[in-house]
C-alpha cells in the first residue's frame, strides 16, 4: 500500500492482476469458440449475442443456472462484464485478422455476425496447449446440449420469465 496525497492507493501485482482481469485469455478462448461454433454450425457469421452465451455458460460455470432453474451461487454479473467486453474483443480480433464481421452502421452489437478467417482458424489448429482443447470440446458439447433460445437467454440475464 502505498501513500499518495494523503490518500491510500492499493497496488495489485501484476501476477494478481492477469489472475483476474486477462484480456489475451479472453480473447484466445473467444477463438475457441468461433472455432466450436464453426465445427458445429452451418451458419457462416454467429450473432455476438450467441457468443456471449455459449461463452458463459462455459467460462463462467453457468450450466448450473439452466440446469436447476435457480442457483444463488453464481453471479449473473460474470455474463454482463462479458458482454461489456465483447465489443473490445471483436476489436482487437479484427486488428489481429483473425476475425470478420458482417452488420450494418444501425445495426446493435448483439445482432452483429461474426466469424473466424482463415488465418483465425489457422491460429486456433496451431495451438498445442491441452487446456485449450479441452475447452473446445467442453464448448462442443455445450453448444450441443443447450438451446440458446430466450427462455434460456433470460435465465443467464436474471430476467423473469
Amino acid at each position: 500500500m502505498r501513500k499518495n496525497n494523503n490518500k491510500e492507493t492499493f497496488i495489485v501485482p501484476p501476477s494478481i492482476q492477469l489472475l483476474f482481469d486477462n484480456n489475451q485469455l479472453e480473447l484466445i478462448k473467444t477463438l475457441c469458440l468461433l472455432f466450436s461454433l464453426s465445427k458445429k454450425r452451418r451458419q457462416k457469421y454467429n450473432k455476438v449475442s450467441d457468443i456471449i452465451f455459449y461463452y458463459s455458460i462455459v467460462n463462467f460455470d453457468m450450466l448450473k443456472i439452466l440446469e436447476e432453474e435457480e442457483s444463488n451461487e453464481i453471479s449473473r454479473n460474470f455474463y454482463y462484464r462479458f458482454q461489456e467486453n465483447i465489443n473490445q474483443i471483436i476489436l482487437e480480433l479484427l486488428n489481429l485478422k483473425f476475425a470478420e464481421i458482417k452488420g450494418g452502421i444501425t445495426s446493435k452489437t448483439a445482432d452483429l455476425g461474426i466469424r473466424l478467417t482463415n488465418e483465425g482458424i489457422l491460429f486456433v489448429d496451431e495451438l498445442e496447449i491441452n487446456y485449450f482443447s479441452k475447452l473446445i470440446n467442453e464448448y462442443l458439447n455445450v453448444i450441443e446440449l443447450v438451446s440458446n433460445d430466450s427462455k434460456n437467454k433470460n435465465l443467464l440475464k436474471g430476467v423473469s420469465k
